[in-house]
């Protein structure tokens, strides 16, 4: 069974922001996918933790779901080039972008850790104009379980589960 909106498309509206068709049944292969993006999205998180003030409410460190580059990004940091740091499903990739969304870097996390990818993100920030030793993945918070967080590698080698992501975080953005 597809998922498909009701009504007339819009040819001249982008992919991105129209619903996209999803499949219900392959849901419940989505966990891990979804679990290593829980992951990997805490790299954003990550820039909101160690470059904005706190907000009593912490939404510092909350993340927003950008259409145009398919991917949970945070708020902007400013530095000497302000910048936002996110991770995409649909190729399981962090990126780092300008405050007008231009893609600067991109990092496949597939067989990479997340030591990995704090290195890789000081490695860039710091060319950004932020101290790149500000940048933690220190939380006050816990997220769901994944052998990502005690060393494992990323895995996306079922790139169509995380395809699969990207579409229902796409919808749910649009909803």
């Amino acid at each position: 069974m597809e998922l498909v909106p009701q009504g007339g498309t819009d040819a001249r509206r982008s992919p991105a922001r129209t619903w996209q068709a999803v499949r219900p049944e392959a849901a419940a292969k989505l966990s891990d996918a979804r679990l290593q993006f829980h992951h990997a999205a805490m790299f954003g998180t990550a820039a909101g933790i160690s470059f904005l003030e706190p907000r009593p409410d912490d939404s510092q460190t909350n993340l927003e779901w950008v259409a145009a580059l398919g991917g949970l990004f945070s708020r902007v940091i400013p530095a000497k080039k302000s910048f936002r740091i996110g991770a995409r499903p649909s190729n399981l990739a962090l990126l780092i972008v300008s405050e007008a969304n231009q893609p600067i870097e991109e990092y496949k996390l597939h067989g990479r850790t997340i030591t990995d990818a704090t290195d890789w993100v000081r490695s860039r920030i710091k060319t950004l104009g932020v101290d790149p030793a500000r940048y933690t993945l220190r939380r006050n918070f816990e997220i769901p379980r994944h052998d990502v967080a005690i060393g494992e590698s990323f895995n996306a080698r079922e790139t169509d589960r995380f395809d699969e992501l990207s579409r229902w975080f796409a919808n749910a953005s649009l909803l």
